[in-house]
C-alpha cells in the first residue's frame, strides 16, 4: 500500500495532506478550463464592460504611478468605488493588453480557481481530515452553473475577487483561534479590507466572523487583542458604508432621501422569496439569464403558492440550524449562518432596485457546496452499508448530476459571448421585462450603424423596429400612454424611424420618450440631431442646453464630448449667420 505523507501542525491542530491538496488544485484548474474554455472567443459586453473598462482605457494602459493614483484617489464619482477590482484590471491589462477581453476573462477564471481552492481549505478547516468532502465541495463550486455570470462577464470580477479575500479573512481568523498568533488577525483584517474594496457585499463579514467565533469557541477565553479585532472590523465596516453610500449618492445610484418608512413585513416576505430563489437555482440551475422578472416586491402576492413555499423553506432552514445548535453540530450551524449572511447586502436594504442576479449567490454557494458535499458523502456511507446495488445507483446519480452541472455551465458560458447573445437569450427566456427589449433593440441598432451601407444592415434595423413595436403593443395602453420604464425603447424607435426616413414618426417617438423621462439625455440628443437636420436650430439649441443640464459627467462622457465638439459648433455657426 502506498504510504501517504501527512504534515501535522501541532499548534493549528490540523492534519494537512500535501499530495491530496496539490491533486485537488490540479483537478480544480483542469475542470475550470474544461467548463470555461469558450471564454477565449468572448468579447466585451455592453453591459458595464464598455463603460467601466473600454471607455476608461487610459486608466489601464500601464502600471504607472499616475494610473494607480487616478484609480485610488481621483476616479470619483463613479458607478462603484471598487479600488481593488480596478487595480486588478490594471495588472490584468499590463499582462494581457488593455483591450484584450480574453485577458480579463482569464483573470476572472484564475480568481475562480483560487476561490474554489479556498472553499476546499474552508471545508477542511471546519472538518479536519474530511478530504473527500472538502474535495467534492471545491469541485462542485468550480463547476456550478450559477457562477457563470461571475466568470464569463468581465465586469463581474468583483464577485470572485471579494469572495476570495472574504474566505481568506475567515480562514486567517480561524487560524488565529487555533494557534493564537496575532499575525493571523492582522492578515484577516487586511484581507477583509481588500474584500470591502473589491465589492461592498463584504459588509456581511462581521456577522460571518462572529458566527465562526461562536461555532468554534463559543466566545470562551476571548483575549483583549481579539476584542480589538472585532471592534476594528465594526469600525471599518461602518466607515466604509458611510463613504461608499456618499460616493453612490454623488454618482446618483442611491438617493439621499432613501425611504426608511417601508413595510418591514413585506420586506421579510420578499427576502424569503429571494433566498428561496437562490436555493432553487443552486440545486437546479436552469434558465440562467441576466434579468429575472420574478421575484420582486411588487409581485409578491401575485404568486401565493411560491410565497407560501418560500416561507416554509426558510422556516425549515432555520429549524435545521436550531437542530444543529441543540445537537452541538456547530460546523453545520456556521455554514448555515454563512449562507444567510452572504445575502444580507442583497435584501434591498439600500433600495437600489436590483433584486435578483446569479452573481449574488457566489459567496453563499461556498457554504451550499460544502453542506451539499457532506450530505452526498453521508448518503454514500449510508447506502454502501445496506446495498451494493443501491450504492452503485447512488454514485451513478451523482455522476449524472455532475455532468448536468458541467453541461449547464458550458451552455450558460456561450450566452455571454457578446452583448447580442446575452440579450437574445434573455429575450427568449423572459420577454416580460422592458429592459430585455431595450438591450436587444440596442444591439440591432448598433449592428446597423456599424455596418451602414451593407444590405444585411437594413435587415437588422427592420428587426429592431419589429421588436420595438412588439414592446409598445405589450406594455403601452390602448390609449397610447406608455409606462415610464419604456422610455429607452421609445427613444430607439425614434432613431429607427429616423433612419427609415419617417420623420413624423421619429419625432413623435422622441417626444414620447422625453415626456416619460425628461432627464434622459440620449433622447434629447437624438431629437436635437433630428431638429438640426430639419433646420430648426433654435429648438435644437434649447434641447442641447437641456442635454448639458441632465447629462451625467461619468455615464455620458461620450455624449457630452460629441455635444461640445460637433453639435455646438454647428448651432453657434447658424446663430451667428
Amino acid at each position: 500500500m502506498m504510504r501517504i505523507d501527512y504534515q501535522y501542525n501541532r499548534e493549528a491542530g490540523l492534519l494537512f495532506n500535501t499530495r491530496i491538496s496539490l491533486l485537488i488544485l490540479f483537478a480544480i484548474t483542469t475542470l475550470s478550463i474544461v467548463v470555461y474554455s469558450d471564454i477565449m472567443t468572448h468579447d466585451f459586453i455592453a453591459y458595464d464592460d464598455i463603460r467601466i473598462i473600454v471607455d476608461r482605457i487610459d486608466r489601464y494602459d500601464g502600471v504607472t504611478i499616475e494610473n494607480i493614483s487616478n484609480i485610488i484617489l481621483k476616479d470619483f464619482p463613479r458607478e462603484e468605488p471598487l479600488i481593488i477590482r480596478d487595480l486588478s484590471y490594471l495588472v490584468n491589462a499590463h499582462i494581457f493588453g488593455a483591450l484584450n477581453p480574453q485577458g480579463y476573462l482569464i483573470g476572472n477564471l484564475i480568481l475562480h480557481v483560487i476561490t474554489s481552492y479556498l472553499v476546499y481549505c474552508l471545508a477542511l478547516s471546519l472538518f479536519p481530515r474530511q478530504y473527500l468532502a472538502a474535495s467534492l465541495s471545491a469541485l462542485l463550486f468550480v463547476i456550478h452553473p450559477l457562477h457563470v455570470e461571475s466568470i464569463a462577464w468581465i465586469s463581474s470580477r468583483k464577485d470572485p475577487l471579494y469572495t476570495a479575500f472574504f474566505l481568506g479573512a475567515l480562514l486567517q481568523f480561524h487560524q488565529y483561534l487555533k494557534n493564537q498568533k496575532q499575525i493571523s488577525l492582522l492578515f484577516s483584517c487586511l484581507f477583509f479590507l481588500c474584500s470591502l474594496f473589491s465589492k461592498a457585499a463584504a459588509i456581511s463579514f462581521f456577522p460571518a466572523v462572529v458566527a465562526l467565533r461562536y461555532c468554534t469557541n463559543k466566545f470562551s477565553d476571548m483575549k483583549v487583542i481579539e476584542a480589538l479585532y472585532f471592534f476594528a472590523i465594526v469600525i471599518l465596516t461602518l466607515f466604509y458604508i458611510q463613504w461608499y453610500t456618499g460616493v453612490l449618492q454623488t454618482f446618483g445610484v442611491v438617493k439621499e432621501d432613501v425611504n426608511t418608512q417601508r413595510d418591514w413585513f413585506l420586506w421579510a416576505l420578499s427576502s424569503c422569496e429571494y433566498i428561496k430563489f437562490y436555493i432553487e437555482k443552486l440545486f437546479f440551475p436552469v434558465n440562467l439569464t441576466i434579468a429575472y422578472n420574478y421575484p420582486a416586491p411588487h409581485m409578491i402576492f401575485q404568486h401565493p403558492f411560491s410565497l407560501f413555499s418560500a416561507v416554509i423553506i426558510i422556516v425549515s432552514c432555520i429549524a435545521a440550524m436550531i437542530m444543529a445548535l441543540l445537537r452541538n453540530h456547530l460546523q453545520y450551524l456556521f455554514l448555515g449562518l454563512l449562507f444567510f449572511c452572504s445575502f444580507i447586502p442583497y435584501l434591498d436594504l439600500a433600495q437600489v432596485k436590483i433584486f435578483i442576479a446569479d452573481r449574488y449567490a457566489y459567496l453563499g454557494s461556498a457554504a451550499f457546496c460544502i453542506l451539499f458535499s457532506l450530505v452526498i458523502i453521508s448518503g454514500c456511507r449510508y447506502v454502501v452499508k445496506r446495498n451494493r446495488l443501491l450504492f452503485t445507483a447512488f454514485i451513478a446519480l451523482c455522476a449524472v448530476y455532475s455532468c448536468f452541472y458541467v453541461y449547464q455551465a458550458r451552455a450558460a458560458t456561450k450566452v455571454w459571448r457578446n452583448t447580442f447573445t446575452l440579450w437574445q437569450n434573455a429575450y427568449q427566456l423572459d420577454s416580460r421585462r422592458s429592459d430585455v427589449y431595450t438591450g436587444l433593440i440596442g444591439q440591432y441598432v448598433k449592428f446597423y450603424v456599424n455596418n451602414f451601407g451593407q444590405p444585411y444592415s437594413l435587415e437588422a434595423l427592420e428587426q429592431a423596429r419589429i421588436i420595438g413595436e412588439e414592446a409598445v403593443r405589450k406594455f403601452c395602453r390602448t390609449d397610447g400612454t406608455c409606462p415610464p420604464q419604456l422610455f429607452k425603447v421609445l427613444a430607439y424607435l425614434g432613431e429607427i424611424y429616423w433612419q427609415l426616413k419617417d420623420v413624423d414618426k421619429a419625432e413623435a417617438f422622441f417626444l414620447k420618450s422625453i415626456a416619460l423621462n425628461p432627464k434622459y439625455p440620449e433622447s434629447r440628443f437624438m431629437f436635437l440631431s433630428l431638429l438640426i437636420e430639419q433646420g430648426n436650430y433654435s429648438l435644437a439649441a434649447e434641447q442641447a442646453r437641456l442635454v448639458e443640464e441632465n447629462a451625467h459627467p461619468y455615464l455620458d462622457q461620450k455624449l457630452l464630448k460629441d455635444l461640445k465638439t460637433r453639435i455646438w459648433p454647428i448651432l453657434e455657426g447658424t446663430m451667428q449667420d
